[in-house]
């Protein structure tokens, strides 16, 4: 089985880990599964091959790219699924970005995604909590 030994939680944190680094290929192949189904309306395909352009695209691949900052707020597992809820920050002058990712896992790889993606607005009428 690949990836031996770790949880599905373990997997999808490591994987996110690789991705922000810009070591996205590296994840792909470690992670996730050749049947990857990808349910982001903008990720062309749906698929392990639409995911590898996205990355590519995001600049994930680019170890000369700036860095994002990536916060694992919660984690949430039973079984063979996680959810994650992480805020991201892609620079000084645009907004946090939140996001919910729901992750399934099959013998040590990720084998498909749903992920739902909201930015910070900068102002809150809240007031009381944040969204992270």
């Amino acid at each position: 089985m690949a990836n031996e030994g770790m949880t599905p939680e373990e997997i999808v944190h490591d994987c996110n880990r690789l991705i922000m680094d810009h070591r996205a290929m590296e994840a792909v192949e470690k992670y996730i599964a050749d049947d990857f189904i990808e349910h982001n309306p903008i990720v062309r395909g749906g698929n392990r091959e639409g995911f590898i352009e996205h990355l590519v695209e995001g600049g994930l691949t680019d170890p000369d790219k700036p860095r994002m900052k990536m916060v694992v707020d919660r984690t949430i597992s039973s079984g063979n699924m996680v959810v994650t809820h992480i805020h991201v920050e892609t620079g000084p002058d645009s907004p946090i970005l939140v996001f919910m990712d729901i992750y399934r896992v099959e013998d040590g790889k990720l084998v498909e995604h749903w992920d739902v993606m909201q930015p910070v607005p900068e102002e809150s009428v809240n007031g009381r909590v944040t969204m992270y």
